[in-house]
């Protein structure tokens, strides 16, 4: 699926928000029902902000941030299974180009249908796409930036509650990042 999103900063003073939005769109028509499936598939809307603050004050080099969204997703079978999110993080910089960093990830569904689905439900066809998914999920992870334009990053992820969907239960990620501008 492709993402847009259009971000504002909007406050930029003892704290920054960033209003924002983003529309997700299938990039073709694939498999929505069974575990191998890419994605499930459906056009969102998503409205929300990121919203951060420095924590020099109390903590030396500290700093905390969160982002918060509704989805608002396209209706399968005239059912609503819109969303809410939420992520915190919380980040140390131990030197100019390392930090370490607590994070939480929330969602809620509003709406959705319960899982397991009987086969004998006539949404069944449907219910991967439509399932009430909520968790939390915890975890921590580290970055080092290179250089100006160029950083990378590892990211441990534990579930501690999951219902309705796939319960993380452990997930690492590692990945790149480069800077476009100034």
């Amino acid at each position: 699926d492709a993402r847009l999103e259009a971000h504002y900063q909007w406050i930029d003073g003892p704290f920054a928000v960033a209003p924002y939005v983003a529309f997700v769109i299938p990039t073709h028509d694939y498999v929505t029902l069974g575990h191998a499936a890419p994605s499930r598939g459906l056009n969102e809307a998503w409205i929300g902000a990121f919203i951060g603050k420095s924590l020099d004050a109390w903590l030396p080099r500290t700093y905390v941030q969160a982002r918060v969204n509704y989805a608002f997703v396209e209706k399968v079978a005239r059912v609503k299974h819109d969303r809410i999110n939420a992520e915190a993080e919380l980040g140390y910089f131990v030197n100019q180009r390392f930090s370490v960093r607590a994070i939480g990830s929330w969602q809620d569904t509003d709406g959705g249908v319960p899982l397991p689905t009987p086969r004998s439900d006539p949404l069944f066809p449907d219910h991967d796409q439509l399932g009430a998914a909520r968790y939390l999920n915890l975890g921590g992870g580290v970055a080092w930036q290179v250089s100006n334009r160029f950083g990378t990053y590892a990211i441990y992820n534990t579930g501690i509650h999951g219902q309705n969907g796939h319960k993380l239960d452990r997930s690492f990620s590692a990945g790149l990042s480069f800077g476009f501008g100034r």
